[in-house]
């Protein structure tokens, strides 16, 4: 069965938002190293709904490729 994470489209996403992931987080540590702790905490939220997102489409691709076990461990 063609794994899901194999389509074209999917691996863009992937890497569009592993890239804004990275960007945030530069964004993130430079406001602390300013002090403006209230704006980092602002791209802390983005940063999170980001990696949330990444995490469905992670999820949702394996639960594609393999229904019923997409929660059980290699044996």
């Amino acid at each position: 069965m063609a794994h899901r994470f194999d389509h074209c489209d999917d691996h863009l996403a992937i890497n569009r938002m592993r890239a804004e992931i990275e960007r945030l987080e530069a964004e993130k540590s430079r406001l602390i190293n300013v002090g403006d702790y209230r704006s980092a905490a602002s791209v802390y939220d983005a940063e999170f709904a980001v990696r949330v997102e990444l995490d469905t489409l992670l999820l949702r691709g394996r639960e594609d490729d393999e229904p019923g076990d997409a929660w059980e461990s290699p044996s």
